[in-house]
């Protein structure tokens, strides 16, 4: 068969054998079916526009090798590369590439962490790299919750990242994040809890409500829940405020319910922030 790829002036002609490709996805065993196929003189004809052909190349080597050369391509090409992976429902290929990053493809991804995220979140089958995005954010919230763009974040992104041990960021300030992108999905809300209506209430609590379990309140200090929870107790589900309320008042009742966010390297002296120009 014949497969024409890209778009003037740059397509370029592969030639192929339709029994491989059809093996090796649905996608092509749709588009190479009877209801589908095209020909031109007895041969197939496939066309592809929408993707380069230096992707197709290596698309293409795949199907018949099993291996894809990714050692030279940057991070921006592996992006690329992926989605038309996705698109061929290759999920060899697309495994492969998760696996297979080089140590400069990480470098970019993480130079680029809240785009890559946000895209990578999009697809269903880029765990490995959703994971790398969440880890690069654990190691270093402040790239998340100190950006612009920390408002527009998806709400299924911040909850992966609440659920996660290793996310480096004392717990009071995590609430005061979750306090902080709550009010922002509601720009009729005002920031001072004293002035809200119940309407208000009500519009906070539903765009913060799946994050509360997650918050790790018996691991902030009395007079950080008092002075940066107390005023929101609004939003706080009664049983878990009656709970937290026991914890603090009731000593011997005491029990620790989540351990400690981050790997132990911060302290209420040294933030991790500071780490970075210690170690």
């Amino acid at each position: 068969m014949i497969i024409y790829v890209g778009n003037e002036p740059s397509i370029r002609t592969f030639h192929a054998h339709s029994e491989i490709l059809r093996n090796q996805s649905s996608y092509f065993l749709a588009a190479l079916s009877s209801r589908w196929i095209q020909r031109e003189n007895g041969m197939i004809i496939f066309r592809k526009p929408n993707i380069s052909p230096e992707v197709f190349e290596v698309i293409l080597s795949f199907c018949y090798t099993g291996q894809a050369k990714l050692q030279d391509k940057d991070g921006a090409f592996v992006i690329e590369l992926l989605v038309s992976a996705d698109e061929m429902i290759l999920t060899s290929l697309t495994s492969y590439i998760q696996k297979n990053f080089t140590t400069a493809q990480l470098s970019w991804l993480q130079d680029n962490c809240l785009e890559i995220t946000q895209f990578a979140f999009q697809y269903p089958s880029f765990q490995a790299l959703q994971n790398v995005c969440l880890e690069t954010i654990c190691d270093n919230p402040s790239i998340l919750f100190k950006s612009s763009k920390y408002s527009s974040f998806e709400s299924t992104i911040l909850l992966g990242l609440l659920q996660r041990n290793e996310l480096n960021i004392y717990e009071v300030e995590l609430w005061e994040h979750i306090i902080k992108w709550g009010i922002n999905q509601n720009p009729n809300v005002s920031k001072d809890p004293k002035s809200w209506s119940a309407r208000d209430v009500k519009a906070v609590e539903n765009s913060i409500k799946e994050y509360i379990p997650y918050i790790r309140f018996y691991n902030m200090t009395q007079s950080e829940f008092q002075r940066y929870v107390w005023p929101y107790k609004c939003l706080i589900p009664i049983e878990i405020y009656d709970s937290i309320m026991t914890y603090f008042l009731i000593p011997f009742k005491r029990v620790q319910r989540l351990i400690p966010r981050g790997n132990g390297a911060q302290s209420r002296l040294i933030n991790w922030d500071h780490l970075k120009y210690i170690c």
